[in-house]
């Protein structure tokens, strides 16, 4: 299914994503939406909901559009469980705002994402407040917010899916084969392995027991004030935060270690032969 055309244009966009979350429900979800659009102070033009539908005899699925406060009878009688609640005015594409609520019923995996169109370090202090209170209340396994160049490269980065990525050192097909579903993946990122190191990252009590260079995880961040801040933040969960222009030099250290379940080494250049 594509919920919208590819868009050329370049944008710096926020994406956030939380993996795990098949403990919560669908109306759960749905008033983080509403807590999400209203933390960010984007209001909420309009919502939808995921069904399948019969085309040329053959099963696809579509996502019907309803009003906002519509959807919430719809969950509520069970008519509604995958939705998507997003401000598409002024012309934005394919939106100014989402936010998705995922399960395995239309062929993905419990996950919840969210895309901005701002920069990242717009909304930094925004962001993190609110991811932090969405995960713990969920009580998710896995959170990480990220810029991405534009929109629907962030919705489709969360999935991983589209062959999105963010860094030239990430391996765009890695982390689609890792999640449950349709490839049975194993889902590491919930407790053995990150996806790679964000500058927002949630990450549980079992990824502080990860070994990097001889020592746990934990041990390892806090030992260096570079490798960013390290908080509990509730509900076994820690907010994991990595300045900006330590972002590569900490995945190819954690990427060499390999707890990265994305990242790739770099080619190096071979110099080119000279002519006698």
């Amino acid at each position: 299914m594509t919920l919208f055309p590819e868009f050329s244009g370049r944008i710096m966009c926020t994406g956030m994503a939380l993996y795990g979350t098949d403990r919560i429900s669908p109306l759960e979800a749905y008033r983080a939406g509403h807590e999400f659009f209203s933390e960010m102070s984007v209001g909420i033009t309009t919502a939808g909901y995921t069904r399948y539908i019969e085309v040329a005899g053959e099963r696809d699925v579509e996502l019907v559009e309803v009003p906002f406060d519509e959807l919430k009878s719809l969950i509520e009688s069970g008519v509604a469980t995958d939705f998507r609640i997003y401000n598409n005015s002024g012309g934005h594409v394919p939106w100014l705002a989402s936010f998705g609520y995922n399960t395995p019923s239309f062929g993905g995996f419990f996950s919840i994402d969210a895309q901005l169109d701002v920069q990242l370090a717009d909304n930094a202090g925004k962001l993190t407040d609110c991811i932090k209170r969405i995960a713990t209340s969920l009580h998710a396994s896995y959170g990480i917010a990220y810029e991405a160049p534009k929109m629907t490269s962030a919705f489709y980065y969360a999935a991983g899916t589209n062959l999105a990525k963010l860094k030239p050192y990430e391996n765009p097909s890695a982390f689609g084969k890792e999640v449950p579903g349709g490839s049975y993946g194993a889902a590491r990122y919930q407790e053995s392995m990150l996806r790679m190191v964000y500058p927002i990252n949630v990450i549980n009590d079992r990824h502080l027991n990860i070994v990097v260079g001889g020592v746990p995880l934990k041990e390892w961040i806090v030992a260096e004030d570079s490798r960013g801040s390290l908080q509990p933040i509730g509900n076994d969960l820690w907010l994991w935060l990595v300045p900006e222009a330590a972002v590569d030099s900490i995945n190819q250290l954690c990427g060499e270690a390999g707890i990265l379940i994305s990242w790739k080494p770099q080619a190096v250049q071979r110099a080119g032969r000279k002519l006698p």
